[in-house]
């Protein structure tokens, strides 16, 4: 992955293991590096139509994010295409965060009501229907999916 113009490593120092990826690349190399190393080392390579995200057109577009449930799903994506916006993304259909539990009040059939219900209706119109996953978000209690306590 490395060209010409990489630094040696430093003798007696690694970063194997690590969580992080450090790099460097002239900003017009910005992309393609970034793109080597989610490759490289296996991370998840979200694509849209086939393109990685990142270089998609449909990147950064506009989209509606609304609360529904399993009932309303074909009413949200005709608003979605009447807008004339490719995504409908569900602000929380989860019970909590890190575990990721369907919230069957909204959804009864669960993950399989979400994923299908969203799923199916969005691919029949060439929409995307997404949920929002607060990654960076900080919880107020321990979980052990989020905050592991040290052993």
């Amino acid at each position: 992955m490395c060209t010409a113009t990489c630094p040696s490593p430093i003798p007696g120092e690694t970063v194997v293991g690590s969580a992080i990826a450090l790099f460097s690349a002239a900003e017009a190399e910005v992309l393609d590096v970034l793109e080597r190393i989610e490759v490289a080392e296996g991370l998840p390579h979200p694509t849209i139509d086939g393109t990685w995200f990142k270089r998609s057109p449909r990147f950064g577009q506009s989209y509606l994010i609304s609360t529904f449930g399993e009932g309303e799903v074909d009413e949200m994506l005709a608003h979605t295409r009447r807008a004339g916006l490719m995504s409908l993304y569900h602000e929380g259909p989860f019970k909590s965060w890190g575990h990721f539990i369907v919230d069957s009040a909204q959804f009864p059939s669960g993950r399989a009501g979400l994923k299908g219900r969203c799923g199916e209706g969005a691919r029949s119109g060439s929409t995307s229907a997404c949920t929002h996953s607060p990654t960076s978000s900080t919880p107020t209690t321990r979980t052990s999916p989020r905050s592991p306590t040290p052993g």
